[in-house]
């Protein structure tokens, strides 16, 4: 029964990411969504 709930297996990493992840890449990511808005 380890192995049967996939469902957190899938939550697990996306909130690992999120918390781990970078603070330059999110503001990376951000300044490219402006970038990609102000195109627009």
């Amino acid at each position: 029964m380890i192995n049967a709930p996939t469902s957190t297996d899938c939550l697990i990493p996306e909130l690992s990411i999120l918390e781990f992840f970078p603070l330059w890449f999110k503001e990376y990511i951000i300044s490219t969504k402006v970038l990609l808005y102000t195109n627009y």
